[in-house]
């Protein structure tokens, strides 16, 4: 943005809220020296984000604040890139199909668990009982719209409750109760992990896990591989764990786009190798790195590792991924196994624009299934949510895999 746009955007905000202009841009200064920003439009953003907040305290009749702060406590801005994306996935309809199995298996067992209420429909609305402290409650409800999260299983009306009396995390009282033990869970909730590399409020650069949910996981679509700023949240300890939290798609703005953009590497191999070693694993020791790693929390998981594309089937197979067959080119090539390169499932949200004879960087977490006729063990594959492309061949092969097993001779 140039000075004139920067001044009529601060003489219009002034406007609004009843302010001289001097005011909106000792504001905008403010805000600038405060999150060390030397960009017109990123203290813009933050500027519009402060002016959104006083309007509404304006218009709902408070004496707006000039001198409060551009950022709210735990904001964070992140600034670098974006090297992997795992899928959004609904962890609660992952609940609800637990909760249904248990249901039908032991509605009893289930229900004095506390895991559910019980519906009953009566003349003047619903009746619900539920066990809570080891008592069973029973009330009429007290509107007549039951949650959003009812289910039916087997003619029966239930609702999935939180039957956690603690959490693993203080509230904001301080302690450990679970302040929504007992009351009915949300329908969906959806969370995707996003893997970066970067630096938070211009600290040291790092790798930093962010943790998105609900609508910001769905929606999420920001571009890998290309520098970035996204505002989100985190307390001390969590940035001490290299976790952030609640990405606001609204503000990202990319470097690139910037009039004056910062200076950053580009080399994408060299910022994974330094700040992500402790998951770096050459292709040929996968297995063994999967079975050292297989107990151990998903985000300990992860795996980096490099190889040449044998082959790939780009027509997506039943859980939507496109597979990519890996080899280690520094690896003998296995005569009596030809087959044996790495398969890799690679979901739809991150590009593939390469051919088979390219090397490339994998990110993403190690997979080996147990052949259910023999019992043994299959080869180890990888659930891919990044790909970084070191050395380009061709173009995507479109062929699409049959899924049949060749047996002749030739």
């Amino acid at each position: 943005m140039n000075d004139e746009q920067v001044r009529n955007e601060l003489n219009k905000a002034a406007t609004n809220l009843g302010m001289e202009l001097s005011q909106m841009e000792q504001k905008y200064a403010e805000i600038a020296e405060q999150n060390g920003i030397d960009d017109s439009l990123i203290t813009m953003n933050l500027f519009r984000q402060w002016y959104s907040g006083v309007s509404k305290k304006t218009n709902s009749g408070e004496e707006p604040k000039i001198n409060s702060g551009g950022k709210k406590p735990n904001e964070r801005t992140f600034f670098g890139y974006i090297v992997a994306s795992e899928e959004a996935r609904d962890f609660e309809q992952y609940n609800r199909d637990q909760l249904t199995a248990a249901i039908i298996r032991d509605s009893n067992a289930a229900f004095n668990e506390g895991k559910y209420a019980r519906v009953v429909e009566t003349e003047s609305g619903y009746e619900i009982s539920q066990v809570m402290n080891n008592e069973v409650v029973t009330r009429p409800l007290q509107n007549t719209v039951l949650p959003e999260s009812v289910m039916d299983v087997n003619g029966q009306l239930v609702v999935p409750v939180d039957d956690r009396k603690e959490l693993p995390w203080k509230n904001d009282k301080g302690t450990f109760d679970n302040e929504a033990y007992g009351h009915p869970k949300d329908k969906h909730n959806w969370r995707r992990n996003i893997h970066l590399i970067g630096s938070v409020d211009g600290g040291e650069i790092q790798y930093w896990s962010l943790g998105a949910k609900n609508d910001a996981a769905q929606d999420w679509d920001v571009d890998m591989q290309r520098g970035v700023y996204i505002d989100c949240w985190a307390r001390d300890g969590d940035l001490d764990g290299g976790k952030l939290f609640g990405p606001k798609l609204d503000t990202v703005v990319y470097n690139d786009e910037l009039e004056n953009p910062q200076p950053m590497s580009s080399n994408m191999q060299t910022l994974v190798a330094e700040n992500m070693r402790g998951f770096v694993c050459p292709l040929v020791n996968l297995e063994g790195y999967h079975q050292s790693n297989k107990g151990r929390p998903a985000r300990e998981r992860m795996v980096i590792t490099d190889g040449s594309v044998t082959n790939m089937y780009m027509n997506p197979n039943s859980n939507g991924n496109r597979t990519l067959y890996v080899s280690d080119v520094n690896a003998d090539f296995d005569y009596d196994n030809p087959t044996s390169a790495t398969p890799c499932w690679v979901p739809e949200h991150v590009e593939l624009d390469f051919g088979i004879g390219s090397q490339i960087l994998i990110i993403g977490r190690t997979n080996q299934s147990t052949n259910q006729e023999t019992g043994e063990l299959r080869q180890c594959s990888i659930n891919v949510f990044g790909v970084i492309v070191l050395n380009r061949m061709g173009s995507p092969n479109t062929t699409q895999d049959s899924g049949e097993t060749y047996t002749g001779w030739f």
